[in-house]
């Protein structure tokens, strides 16, 4: 008797765990993404280590900071992924994100091999001189 001939009663523990399981979380959609980013600042953290923050600004514009300065820029949807193109001239730079209990996170290009990155949202103001995007 072949496997696929037997009940799949092993099918609905299996999708439970999967649905339990928090790399697997629902991507977010730019409306989700927008309704929990605009009006705040998230910091970004890797491995535990704070690297920047982002505001996020009404018409989906951005302002990131880091130890490097500042930089003004927007985000687009495409596909699953978001999108920030800065005024730095560099490639666009696209993100997988998910909800977790205390912000998102997010993977580059959603390669699930790239480090999380966790965004967590910050009561502290940037500091950025002007504080408002070009871009």
């Amino acid at each position: 008797m072949w496997a696929c001939d037997r009940p799949l009663r092993w099918l609905a523990p299996l999708l439970a765990l999967l649905a339990a399981s928090p790399g697997l979380a629902e991507p977010l959609d730019a409306a989700r993404f927008e309704a929990l980013t605009q009006g705040r600042i998230m910091g970004h953290f890797v491995y535990g280590d704070r690297y920047g923050a982002e505001r996020y600004l009404p018409g989906r514009k951005v302002i990131w900071a880091d130890g490097e300065g500042c930089m003004s820029g927007r985000w687009e949807p495409r596909g699953a992924l978001i999108c920030f193109i800065y005024t730095d001239g560099l490639p666009d730079r696209c993100w997988l994100y998910t909800q977790d209990a205390e912000g998102m996170v997010a993977r580059f290009n959603g390669d699930p091999t790239e480090p999380e990155v966790l965004l967590r949202p910050e009561p502290s103001p940037l500091d950025c001189p002007g504080d408002a995007p070009t871009a």
